[in-house]
């Protein structure tokens, strides 16, 4: 078993941090993730509540497909669901149902995509055409014109969604292939594309149901609003617990009484002093108001030194996950500002890896280091048995920095390929690093745990984030 991480440009402000396992047994698990952003962006002068605004977490539900499951014990267990479906009329069944489907061709184009390189040239139409049996299989369960019942219409229509999506992102892996095997591969992809769109003819779905809506934002609503209905039994719920800032009150309260104390020390001994002295009243008075002012300054220096040594101990939000009020699992945030002489070596050694030169080492960088630790139990769950898996979505907002950035294109002065001086105009990006440690554990024994780091590029200029780059993979 392992968690499977991915990496990517969410859209120009966000990167995007998916993390997934499968729960067949109590998981324990801590991702650490050090973002290395330039002096010049000015993270270290930016409030902490601030910051944390910027990471944004979305937990849900997915389904666990073994590795080496077999698609005909898939096809089974999903016919015995649709029966349910059919019989109960239960919605919370159909939204399992697609929750599956999804997964399912998820997880099985990937894999086909792996085996396509490596199989015979004969066989490239056998793994395509057991998967459009099996969508074949299922419609013919859910035939609309059989079944009057819309909850199945709309569970029919979803599934189409998700084969075309299935479909193209094959077609796009087809046309990298090349030789007989790239051949094989786009006539049975245009076969399967005929076939697919005489469906959604029969059926009346996106373009044929409203033409001049191919492409435009009526088309993407539509999508948006079938996802979200069967998607949302999927989701985690979120109960905040106790966080850092709760202990404010209490640290103000030691502060208070770190001035307290120094009010009774001046008043009993400074005080006492002045007067063995002979000072006069001006000088007296100017010493009560010295020690006042240094009684509010003490208050809040005691407070912001206890918040910050707590900040090492206590999480930032302890989080309960909740799916349909029964409880899966537990979740505890931190986020800190590090500068680089307070980062670990192991983590600076993969920062170095993605150096374009020696001369980055003498850079001054704050790094982001926001860590998640997770605890989700194996519990039972309606519609999934034991057979689920957990996914988090991070979004990490880079928005805030982009405006000090300079304008994304500039002139450099340089020679042309034959040795002419010339103005050439180049693209003026800011590369920052992201590496990402995970640690997991499945069982009550947390010795057994392992350890991977992953490392990207994220490349930034005025406009956003242009792309992100996974560099190769150390374990």
């Amino acid at each position: 078993m392992s968690v499977d991480i991915r990496i990517s440009r969410h859209d120009p402000h966000n990167v995007e941090i998916k993390t997934h396992f499968s729960v067949p047994e109590l998981f324990t698990g801590q991702t650490d993730l050090f973002l290395f952003l330039p002096k010049n962006f000015h993270a270290s002068s930016i409030r902490k509540d601030k910051l944390r605004e910027d990471f944004l977490s979305r937990s849900r539900l997915a389904v666990s497909v073994p590795r080496d499951i077999e698609l005909p014990k898939l096809r089974a267990e999903l016919e015995q669901l649709l029966k349910k479906i059919n019989g109960e009329q239960s919605v919370e069944l159909a939204r399992r149902f697609a929750a599956h489907a999804s997964e399912i061709l998820r997880v099985l184009g990937k894999r086909q995509k792996q085996q396509l390189y490596r199989c015979p040239v004969e066989e490239v139409p056998q793994h395509f055409e057991s998967i459009y049996r099996w969508v074949h299989d299922v419609r013919a369960s859910i035939d609309p014109t059989v079944v009057d019942n819309s909850l199945i219409k709309l569970l029919d229509e979803y599934l189409s969604y998700l084969f075309v999506k299935y479909l193209t992102d094959l077609k796009e892996f087809a046309i990298k292939l090349t030789g007989d095997r790239g051949t094989a591969l786009q006539e049975k992809w245009r076969d399967l594309e005929r076939q697919e769109k005489e469906y959604w003819q029969k059926r009346g779905f996106g373009f044929v149901s409203s033409p001049g809506a191919y492409g435009d934002e009526q088309h993407l609503i539509r999508l948006s609003h079938l996802k979200k209905f069967f998607q949302s039994k999927m989701f985690v719920e979120i109960e905040k617990g106790t966080n850092i800032d709760k202990l404010a009150e209490p640290f103000a309260a030691a502060g208070a009484g770190c001035a307290a104390l120094w009010m009774a020390f001046f008043q009993g001994h400074l005080t006492a002093h002045n007067a063995q002295l002979g000072l006069g009243g001006t000088a007296v008075l100017t010493s009560g108001v010295f020690a006042y002012i240094m009684k509010d300054r003490i208050k809040d220096w005691a407070r912001r030194y206890f918040m910050k040594q707590a900040s090492h101990f206590f999480p930032d939000t302890r989080q309960k996950l909740l799916v349909e009020k029964q409880e899966i699992g537990k979740t505890k945030e931190w986020l800190r500002i590090l500068s680089r002489g307070n980062v670990a070596e192991a983590i600076l050694k993969q920062r170095r890896r993605s150096s374009f030169s020696d001369l980055e080492e003498e850079l001054p960088e704050d790094v982001l280091h926001y860590r998640v630790e997770r605890k989700v139990k194996a519990v039972e769950l309606p519609g999934l048995g034991h057979q689920w898996a957990f996914q988090d979505v991070l979004r990490i907002n880079l928005n805030r920095y982009l405006k000090g950035l300079d304008d994304p294109f500039k002139e450099v002065s340089t020679f042309d390929p034959i040795g002419q001086l010339t103005r050439n105009r180049c693209h003026r990006t800011y590369p920052v690093t992201l590496v990402v440690v995970n640690r997991a554990a499945w069982g009550k024994h947390e010795s057994n745990s392992s350890e991977r780091y992953l490392v990207a590029r994220v490349w930034l200029d005025k406009t956003g984030i242009d792309r992100v780059e996974r560099l190769e993979r150390v374990t």
